[in-house]
Parts: C-alpha cells; sequence; structure tokens
C-alpha cells in the first residue's frame, strides 16, 4: 500500500512485481494467440483468393480440425482450378480424406480427384 506525503493511504494500490508479470503474461497470450491462429490461417485464404480457387476460412478451420493437410489439398485445389476442371475445396479434401495412404503429393491428389470425378460423370450417365 502507497502512503500519501501526509501519512494517508493512497486510492491507487501498487500492484506486486509477481502480479504484474503474470498479468501482462496473460494479456501478451491472449493478444497473440488469435493473431497466430489469423496468421495461420490467412496465407492459405489469400492464396486461394489471389488465385482465383476461393475458400472460406471456415472450411480451412474444418481442414485443421479434421487434419487434413492444407497446403497439399489448396495446392491440388489451385491447380485443378487453373487447369479448367470444375471442382470445389470440400470434393479435393473429400478425395483426400478418402485415399491418404496413397497420397504423397500434390499430383497424386489432382490424378485421384479427375479420376473420382470422371466415375462420377460416368455414374450420371
Amino acid at each position: 500500500m502507497a502512503l500519501t506525503p501526509t501519512g494517508g493511504a493512497s486510492k491507487l494500490e501498487v500492484m506486486e512485481p509477481t502480479v504484474a508479470f503474470i498479468a501482462g503474461y496473460l494479456a501478451c497470450i491472449v493478444t497473440l494467440l488469435p493473431l497466430a491462429l489469423f496468421f495461420y490461417l490467412f496465407r492459405p485464404w489469400l492464396q486461394g483468393f489471389l488465385s482465383g480457387a476461393p475458400i472460406s476460412i471456415l472450411q480451412l478451420i474444418g481442414m485443421r480440425l479434421r487434419q487434413t493437410p492444407v497446403r497439399l489439398v489448396m495446392d491440388a485445389y489451385r491447380a485443378l482450378i487453373h487447369s479448367g476442371t470444375s471442382v470445389n475445396a470440400k470434393t479435393v479434401e473429400s478425395v483426400y480424406i478418402a485415399n491418404h495412404l496413397r497420397i504423397t503429393g500434390p499430383a497424386d491428389l489432382i490424378s485421384l480427384v479427375k479420376e473420382s470425378l470422371a466415375k462420377d460423370a460416368d455414374g450420371q450417365k
């Protein structure tokens, strides 16, 4: 407790150094954690947006929660979009989930998605 020049207690209490350190540490965590999560998800979203293969932040969060490699799926998705294939990110992810043991890179995923789309087209005829 701080004393005023007249000897009485002041209205402002001085925080203990340990409490101040813990409060500052928690404030940094509360601020930096959402910021890190934002940038962790922002890069794939921005790459998709700028390359014409849009994806929502919620889809990216879902991929992370399902432990799907977002970079692999996004690389394959962008390549499929640029090659003129009409596909969405959910289809690419579902093909990855169904065949994850056979996929070693984006090229494998692209070929499996094209096979899947061809089977679907043949099944609809």
